[in-house]
């Protein structure tokens, strides 16, 4: 038993360490990101309608809805800037290094759980999507969720994980 201890205290030291090095990759140069290519449809798009018309038209120009919205409603209240266009990546990148281990519990041990994070916390991709501008850092981590709770509905037939991936497959 005492021997299990100081290996399982490393394997959660090294969760600890993960999470913390992908926030830091996440949040590192953050503030030197500038908005470039699909990003500006956005914001072309949040300043010549409303938002009934945002929800029901996506035109020729490729962009997020929900994230219009909220770009818009940053716009009307406390005004627009570039680092209120990248919180939700961030806040959506960093959540997966939060949510995925502990959505990974009941089916995978701590070692498993401690490698998918430090592969997930040092994703070239995953780490560029929390840090830019468009929906694809809330996608993984709400298809992630999908993925896990259509798992767990198939497994227990219970009406709660249903919920959750229908929730999730719409929102992401």
């Amino acid at each position: 038993m005492s021997r299990r201890a100081p290996r399982a205290d490393a394997w959660s030291a090294l969760l600890l360490v993960a999470f913390v090095a992908g926030a830091a990759l996440r949040i590192w140069q953050l503030d030197i990101q500038i908005l470039i290519d699909d990003e500006w449809h956005a914001i072309h798009k949040l300043l010549r309608s409303s938002p009934l018309d945002i929800v029901t038209h996506l035109g020729y120009a490729d962009y997020s809805i929900p994230l219009t919205l909220y770009y818009q409603q940053l716009q009307r209240t406390i005004g627009l800037s570039e680092w209120g266009m990248h919180v939700p990546s961030l806040v959506a990148g960093v959540g997966l290094l939060l949510v995925g281990p502990r959505l990974l519990a009941r089916s995978f041990a701590l070692p498993v759980r401690a490698t998918w994070t430090i592969l997930v916390a040092i994703s070239p991709l995953l780490v560029y999507h929390s840090k830019i501008a468009r929906p694809y850092a809330l996608t993984s981590l709400l298809t992630f969720v999908a993925i896990l709770a259509f798992r767990a509905w198939w497994l227990d037939r219970r009406g709660r994980a249903a919920l959750l991936y229908v929730a999730t497959t719409v929102l992401a």
